[in-house]
């Protein structure tokens, strides 16, 4: 089960994080509109934050912001001799049809035109999801998906991380073969177990299981 929400306001990206009090207001919210399932904190695996740009408001609920995408152009000025198309808005189920707007927009600026549109182009399933427990799979994305710290292969490359793949020993071993493909030297190898192991436990949650 994957529940969240988008209530609470931040100034600053980094420092969001899923803190105890909006757990336990996730929490109560499946109890509310699932009384009958019992979820609590034993049954946590992993817990992430991130944050959606909304049109600024004074005031108000957060979930009265409108969620509809709309593309803000910033003029060129003196000190910057070009426009800022900022995107703001959207979700998933709208991003296609959003870029396509945007794609416009700057064709429209470039004096370009489309030569292509993607209203036809599937949307992944073409391949099967790759084995991310599968070394040959890790060493292919180490080659060739500009990871550049153990946490971007374990929390954003593959799902080992979230979704309760990782014991003590799988995390060895994958920190190992990252090494091992990104030529870290020791030194290093532990900067990274130590800088992953830290974003894990604060940012998530996760405490390494250990491994019999």
């Amino acid at each position: 089960m994957l529940v969240g929400s988008t209530d609470l306001r931040i100034d600053d990206p980094e420092q969001a994080v899923c803190d105890e009090q909006e757990i336990d207001y996730i929490l109560e919210s499946i109890r509310h509109v699932f009384p009958a399932l019992r979820v609590g904190r034993e049954h946590i695996v992993s817990h992430f934050c991130g944050v959606r740009p909304l049109p600024r408001t004074d005031g108000g609920l957060t979930g009265r912001i409108t969620r509809d995408h709309h593309c803000k152009v910033l003029p060129a000025t003196a000190a910057r001799p070009w426009p800022v198309f900022a995107l703001v808005g959207g979700k998933w189920t709208t991003f296609r049809a959003f870029a396509g707007q945007v794609a416009d927009r700057l064709f429209a600026q470039l004096g370009r035109d489309r030569r292509a549109a993607s209203d036809n182009v599937a949307i992944g399933g073409r391949e099967p999801e790759p084995d991310y427990e599968n070394e040959a799979a890790l060493k292919k994305i180490l080659a060739s998906e500009a990871v550049v710290h153990l946490d971007d292969l374990l929390l954003r490359r593959t799902p080992l991380a979230l979704y309760g793949f990782l014991d003590e020993k799988k995390f060895a071993a994958v920190a190992a073969l990252a090494a091992a493909a990104l030529g870290w030297d020791d030194g290093r190898l532990a900067a990274e177990i130590a800088r992953t192991r830290h974003l894990l436990a604060k940012r998530h949650g996760i405490r390494l299981r250990d491994y019999t």
